[in-house]
């Protein structure tokens, strides 16, 4: 198992459903935050000005870790794996 590589936002973004609900999701210019049970973790925001970026595999891994969720994200998101 690797976590090196780059995986595209719009993936890790439509498999938050990984978490329960009530978390909450902010993007902003710099950053992309997921908070969710008293927790936050941040996301790179990847290639200046783009839609979708290429964010690093390790940072998608960490923000499922910080939530006890890298299991359930490893079995959803085929590039965790």
């Amino acid at each position: 198992m690797s976590s090196g590589g780059q995986i595209r936002w719009k993936s890790p973004e439509r498999r938050l459903e990984v978490l329960p609900p009530g978390r909450t999701l902010r993007v902003s210019n710099r950053r992309r935050q997921v908070s969710f049970a008293g927790r936050t973790a941040q996301l790179s925001e990847g290639a200046h000005g783009q839609s979708n970026p290429e964010i690093e595999i390790g940072q998608v891994m960490r923000l499922f870790r910080t939530f006890d969720e890298l299991d359930e994200a490893r079995e959803r998101i085929p590039p965790l794996r």
